[in-house]
């Protein structure tokens, strides 16, 4: 019984996205509910229908009876299945997602949730990742520069560039050849204070520089190694931008020599040293 459930819900979102696709409230209700539905699967699987957090993630899905139907239907199927990412790319989910970015490109509520469904699809299904091609990338990228000024825009794009970037080969050259490195630089510069943005913008430049002396140039050039070293400073409280900017620079440095002589002038070395003997010895 709970299988048929599992599949009608998922058909029903995706049905959605595909009947409707000239209507922005529906694609950005959808693709935040499909958002969300990864986000608890991931989290909490077996034991989501046990955590009060649940009520945080089906937020938006309060009003009408409707709503509130269709939050416990969500908050039920992710309780009981644990392959709810596989499901959603076997019915084509990231063709429809893209489609919704593609189709509401100056609507930045549209982009927010159709780029957050696409970076937790793509972060938890292979299958999801291997459907986003040359002309998907660029679709993404095409997301981050037109809305720059959107910290979740810029975010969740970061996000998908970095795992874009994960998967390496002709993937990750057409993200760099499309701009990705100049939009994350430029993401990063748009929203210093933002850790969430810093974070991932460290992890994407890290991914992307990983293994190829050409990309870790290429990162230098474009003020990628100083942004890195910006966001350690001003995050200099926060464990986890520590971890991630330390992370990134040791991609740059082993990948090129440029990288390597960039990280020592912009006093890398130094910046990494004091912010290890700031560090408890336990995190360390």
């Amino acid at each position: 019984r709970w299988a048929m459930v599992d599949l009608d819900c998922i058909e029903l979102l995706i049905d959605a996205l595909r009947l409707h696709e000239d209507v922005a409230a529906t694609q950005a209700a959808v693709c935040g509910a499909l958002a969300g539905l990864l986000v608890a699967s991931r989290r909490y699987g077996e034991e989501l229908g046990h955590n009060e957090d649940i009520e945080q993630v089906f937020g938006e899905l309060r009003g009408s009876s409707t709503d509130l139907q269709l939050g416990t239907l969500l908050r039920e199927l992710a309780r009981r299945s644990a392959n709810i990412p596989l499901k959603i790319a076997a019915r084509q989910g990231v063709r429809w997602m893209l489609r919704a970015l593609n189709g509401h490109i100056t609507n930045a509520e549209v982009q927010e949730k159709a780029c957050a469904a696409v970076q937790r699809l793509a972060t938890q299904s292979g299958g999801a990742r291997a459907r986003i091609d040359a002309v998907g990338a660029k679709t993404i990228l095409t997301t981050l520069r037109a809305h720059l000024a959107s910290p979740g825009v810029q975010e969740h794009g970061c996000a998908v560039v970095s795992v874009l970037a994960c998967c390496g080969g002709e993937l990750r050259a057409n993200v760099v050849a499309a701009g990705g490195i100049r939009l994350v630089v430029l993401a990063m510069q748009a929203h210093p204070e933002e850790a969430s943005i810093q974070g991932q913008g460290c992890i994407a430049l890290q991914n992307l520089a990983c293994g190829s002396p050409e990309h870790s140039a290429l990162i230098a050039e474009a003020g990628g190694i100083e942004l890195i070293l910006c966001a350690m400073q001003a995050h200099a409280n926060d464990v986890h931008i520590q971890a991630l900017g330390c992370t990134a620079l040791q991609s740059l440095v082993a990948a090129s020599r440029p990288g390597r002589e960039r990280v020592l002038a912009c006093g890398g070395a130094e910046l990494v040293l004091r912010m290890m003997a700031a560090l408890p010895k336990s995190v360390e």
